[in-house]
């Protein structure tokens, strides 16, 4: 999986697939088909400097039951892994 952010003027990828958006969803997405056998890119407009600066308020984001399993079976996250805040 490659993570690109814009410009790609100077970028020649030939990826099986392009994911626009690197969130919760086309993380996901890139990490399941990478894992698959897919050559996958995600173009993601924030840079990842922007992303690892401690002024960067991450977004939280709940998840259902079933996003849970299917990050799970991904290993995306621990199985049984406590949530972090709210009502666990």
């Amino acid at each position: 999986m490659t993570i690109v952010s814009p410009p790609l003027a100077d970028a020649t990828l030939a990826p099986d697939v392009v994911i626009v958006g690197g969130g919760l969803v086309g993380g996901t997405l890139a990490c399941a088909l990478a894992d698959g056998g897919l050559s996958t890119v995600v173009i993601e407009a924030g840079t990842l400097a922007a992303m690892l600066d401690d002024r960067f308020d991450g977004r939280a984001s709940a998840i259902s039951l079933t996003s849970r399993r299917l990050l799970e079976a991904m290993n995306a996250i621990a199985a049984g892994a406590r949530p972090t805040g709210g009502d666990a």
